[in-house]
């Protein structure tokens, strides 16, 4: 048995024009909206994806899909669609119990990337890691301040390998969702 949350899914980048109607089927087995509480998208041609797209946060036209319970919160029929095509997306979904609420990236050149997100969608980074981040900067300007740089250098190297091992790596935003033909626009 598995436990229903909130989920949403943006897809950006290019769409090759024939996988349209794929991936509009696809979207159609997850009984997903527009918005939340909206009523159910039913894609069916390029047409209405592209009408369906919104700005996000930086005034990119993405397609942004909702769910109100999806198990685990994943889209998982689309979301094996997507990644078997290489079509770049950003879900979040809300946590419960005991799950946390979480960010999931797929970019074609990195693959998965997940992290924790705050209950707003925001990536979330643990008290415990930042403390200790905190202590090894107070602990290079201490050095600084006592004329060791080497010290405090082999501090900060140490501070940017822990920062580097506990962060996931950086993922480009996601490009404007667009139907396109052999590498033009549709």
């Amino acid at each position: 048995m598995s436990d229903y949350m909130a989920a949403e899914i943006t897809l950006g980048g290019p769409v090759p024009k024939r996988l349209v109607g794929p991936l509009c089927a696809a979207i159609n087995k997850e009984g997903v909206s527009l918005q939340w509480g909206g009523t159910s998208f039913s894609p069916t041609s390029a047409k209405h994806l592209l009408a369906a797209r919104c700005q996000d946060e930086r005034g990119v036209s993405v397609l942004r899909l909702y769910a109100e319970e999806k198990p685990y919160g994943t889209f998982e029929l689309l979301e094996k669609f997507l990644c078997r095509h290489g079509l770049s997306f950003r879900r979040y979904c809300d946590g419960k119990y005991e799950y946390d609420p979480e960010i999931i990236e797929y970019r074609p050149a990195l693959g998965m990337v997940r992290y924790l997100a705050a209950r707003n969608g925001e990536p979330h980074v643990p008290l415990t890691a930042l403390r200790a981040s905190q202590e090894a900067v107070a602990g290079a300007i201490a050095l600084l301040g006592q004329r060791r740089a080497a010290h405090a250098l082999r501090h900060l190297k140490k501070l940017l390998g822990d920062q580097r091992k506990y962060l996931p790596p950086e993922v480009p935003p996601l490009e404007a969702f667009e139907v396109v033909s052999r590498g033009r626009r549709a």
